[in-house]
């Protein structure tokens, strides 16, 4: 049974890449790396302007909308307005800050979450984020294999 949720994910990591590497990666090159997707074998797409897609294509015409930029500001601030894949009513923002430090970069992710959800949902994007972001992202930027795709 579903539930109202009005949620806010904070995620904050140190990357040891510079802004302009990271922001590059998690836009750009998402399609090379991105593995939470809804079907084997699906493209996925992101579009780095105002008004720019961030979608899954199944082929054959089918496809899935995750998200739209609603603001960015390279390598500062990345905005996406979008269900990220949640079923249902559901209004979802994340806000992705871009900011030097001694490592490299700091990360910043918040992800506003409202609308009537599964239980357990927003952890499932809580653990989601911190893997995409935590691990498969840092593992594509240093080179390494990236997640099966």
């Amino acid at each position: 049974m579903k539930a109202f949720v009005n949620e806010e994910l904070v995620l904050e990591l140190e990357l040891a890449f510079p802004p302009e590497r990271v922001f590059r990666g998690l836009t750009l090159e998402i399609a090379s790396w991105w593995s939470h997707r809804f079907r084997d074998g699906s493209a996925v797409g992101f579009e780095p302007r105002i008004g720019g897609r961030f979608y899954e294509d199944f082929g054959g015409g089918s496809a899935a909308l995750y998200a739209f930029v609603t603001y960015i500001e390279p390598p500062i601030k990345l905005r996406l307005e979008g269900s990220m894949g949640m079923d249902g009513p559901v209004v979802s923002v994340m806000d992705f800050d871009f900011a030097k430090s001694a490592l490299g970069t700091r990360l910043s992710l918040r992800h506003f979450i409202l609308g009537s959800l599964d239980p357990g949902t927003v952890e499932e994007y809580r653990s989601g984020w911190g893997e995409i972001l935590g691990k498969t992202l840092p593992a594509w930027l240093a080179g390494g294999s990236s997640a099966s795709v």
